[in-house]
This record gives C-alpha cells, structure tokens and sequence, in this order.
C-alpha cells in the first residue's frame, strides 16, 4: 500500500488589544483540535478503505459571537477541506471524507455545530507523472 501524504496548515489571527503576542488563544487551539481531530480520522478511514490520499489540506474557522443563551462563545466552526485521489477513488474519497465528519470525536464533543465542506479533486496527469519519478 502505497504511503499517503497529508498536509495541514494552520495561521494564527491578528494580534488584538490586551492578547500576548505568539500565543495561540484557547480558542484557537479548539478549532486546531477539531481540524487535526477531523485530517487523523480522515486518513485512518482512507487507509482502512485503501483510498490512496496525494494531497490533503484541512483549514479551520471558528465563529464566536453572542449565543442563543445570552454568553458570549463559538456559534459554529467551519471546516474547509481538499482531497487529491485518483480519478477512480473521488466517489470514494467523499464517502470517507462524509464519515470522518460523522464520527470526528472532537467535533462531537462539542456544544456547537461543526460545517465541513469537502472538495475532492482527482490527481492530475502531471502530478501523477511526478510522483512516479517518470518526470522530473
């Protein structure tokens, strides 16, 4: 079984009155948490599948703002989500890509929905050439 790559990236927000510089809030540590939680389930439902993964980016959003009960906190976070597969896995690859939302445990732990768009692209005949060593 071929290894399977991923990739994640993570940006901090803009610095704010009062915030200490270099520090990652714990609010954005809970949206890391519910990214990385969601790329690991993704990849052990890929492997389990053998869906081969080329490229993976998962990015996070949360959004805070007065709540329903008055407090203020996280309303929702958003999940930003693209897949590199084979032309023949793509149905495949959303499938799994579906169920890693479904049981994210991170994400069900939370008081607050988690919105995952998902886009699955399949691997284009260059990057393909590529990874084989066949191009250089």
């Amino acid at each position: 079984m071929r290894r399977q790559a991923t990739r994640s990236t993570s940006r901090s927000r803009p610095e704010f009155p009062g915030g200490i510089a270099g520090v990652w809030s714990p609010e954005e540590l809970l949206v890391a948490a519910t990214a990385s939680c969601y790329a690991v389930t993704m990849a052990a439902i890929a492997e389990r599948r053998e869906i081969p993964i080329y490229d993976f980016h998962v990015s996070g959003t949360g959004h805070l703002s007065k709540r329903d009960d008055g407090r203020f906190g996280f309303v929702a976070v958003e999940l930003g989500v693209e897949i590199e597969t084979n032309a023949a896995t793509v149905r495949a690859a959303e499938s799994a890509a579906q169920r890693a939302k479904d049981v994210c445990l991170v994400s069900l732990a939370l008081d607050v929905p988690v919105h995952v768009g998902v886009l699955v692209r399949p691997l284009t005949p260059a990057a393909a050439l590529l990874g084989t060593g066949v191009a250089s």
